[in-house]
């Protein structure tokens, strides 16, 4: 019994060892972006009508490319189902 315990126990530090040597780097070529300036005000935008009923408003937004803040405007999305599929009410 006590052969089987010291087995064990070995088995999991070992088991742990190889686990906390695992290490996660970056992949090649990913550098971090800093900015070091606040992105401009948002900009005002004219919604409009959606374009057909289950669609959804994105709202504009500033993004950091080539050492510059780009604004890339909103734009009306189709609603999703979700992963699962469609979802009854319970009880439904």
């Amino acid at each position: 019994m006590k052969l089987i315990s010291a087995r064990l126990t070995l088995a999991g530090v070992l088991f742990a060892v190889a686990v906390s040597a695992c290490v996660v780097a970056p992949t090649a070529g990913y550098d971090p972006v800093v900015a070091y300036e606040a992105p401009p005000p948002v900009r005002f935008e004219v919604v409009g009508v959606a374009p057909a009923p289950g669609y959804f408003w994105v709202n504009g937004a500033w993004f950091w490319e080539s050492s510059r803040y780009a604004w890339h405007p909103g734009y009306w999305q189709a609603a999703r189902l979700p992963l699962g599929g469609p979802q009854l009410a319970p009880g439904g």
